[in-house]
């Protein structure tokens, strides 16, 4: 891959970057599929937040994105929720997993469909940097309490489902 493809692919990818989260009720068998450095697509629009609180559920991912758009401006109570949304067939790296008692937290990376080889071979030093920043989030948030906006049914079942996978645990 030429430098100039691998820099449009990094600026894609980081430029801008911000964390966002949403909590779901994963089953164990669920979310002990997804391993470090695996690619996953997800088929459908992915309903995130930038509130970031307390654990509503058991499973949170985190996901490290540049792409997401911000719903408030077509809609008042998005802005209640924090309410991102990521693209259809968008693709993530699974860069860290941790766990603490009954708590666990998936970081995610959005990538580009265009870097899916290269980001499947490489490590970058920027994601080294954004596993650092969701293990102080995971500590941070562990005992905090939950937003009460992100505990309205509408929201929980917007965002109900595991990312990147069926409800029987098989990758799309």
């Amino acid at each position: 891959m030429e430098n100039q493809a691998i820099e449009e692919i990094l600026n894609e990818t980081f430029a801008g970057l911000t964390l966002y989260c949403r909590d779901a009720a994963i089953e164990a068998h669920l979310w002990s599929k997804y391993e470090v450095n695996q690619i996953i697509m997800e088929r459908g629009f992915t309903d995130v937040t930038y509130k970031i609180g307390g654990f509503t559920k058991n499973c949170r991912y985190l996901i490290a994105s540049s792409k997401g758009k911000d719903l408030s401006i077509f809609n008042p109570n998005a802005k209640i929720l924090g309410h991102i949304v990521l693209q259809a067939n968008s693709y993530f790296k699974v860069l860290s997993i941790q766990h603490q008692a009954d708590k666990t937290q998936i970081l995610l990376l959005n990538i580009p469909k265009k870097g899916v080889a290269f980001f499947n071979q490489a490590t970058i030093n920027l994601e080294d940097q954004i596993i650092l920043e969701a293990e102080a989030q995971f500590k941070q948030h562990i005992e905090a309490a939950p937003i009460p906006a992100l505990q309205s049914p509408d929201w929980i079942a917007r965002t109900a489902f595991p990312i990147g996978m069926d409800n029987e645990g098989l990758f799309f």
